[in-house]
């Protein structure tokens, strides 16, 4: 049983930090979490203001960290350089699963585009904005096919605030 509290306390401390963390394919895992239990990740809109599922999946993260003290490090004697390969290893895993499950499931979901944005420092935009309109609009990205299927790609730009297409040139 002590093995089980501290190799789960690693576990949970790890689980805690990596739900604070965007990946490439998808915002924190913790967002999603909080969300579904009713409760607000950021303080704003748009993902803007103070980012509340930080401050919850930190906190639990304190907890697993003082679990692994109290179960790992003191009740089993585990030396803090193996805690911390074995918390390496288990966010390296999560963060390589959620990539997988990610690329699978736009590949794959009935409905859903298998067109993405594929991540990359190149993806660029840029644009000029006078008098209400667009005079120059520049756009360097990278697109990613996830399917076997071939797809046809369409870029729409819209307002934020509304659902009028936004006027790129006469």
């Amino acid at each position: 049983m002590e093995k089980v509290k501290a190799y789960g306390s690693i576990g949970f401390m790890s689980l805690m930090f990596f739900a604070t963390i965007d990946t490439i394919y998808a915002r924190a895992l913790g967002d999603y979490a909080v969300e579904a239990i009713g409760l607000r990740a950021w303080s704003g809109e748009n993902q803007m203001g103070i980012h509340l599922s930080l401050i919850y999946f930190f906190s639990l993260f304190l907890f697993g960290a003082y679990w692994v003290e109290k179960y790992a490090r003191e009740g089993l004697k585990i030396n803090k350089k193996t805690v911390f390969l074995l918390f390496l290893g288990l966010n390296t895993i999560f963060y390589l699963s959620t990539g997988a499950v990610a690329k699978n499931v736009k590949a794959t979901a009935e409905g859903l585009s298998t067109i993405g944005l594929e991540p990359t420092e190149e993806n660029s935009v840029f644009y000029d904005f006078e008098n209400g309109q667009y005079t120059d609009f520049e756009a360097d990205i990278t697109l990613k096919n996830y399917s076997d299927e071939e797809k046809m790609f369409y870029l729409i730009i819209t307002e934020r605030d509304n659902d009028e297409f936004t006027k790129i040139y006469d």
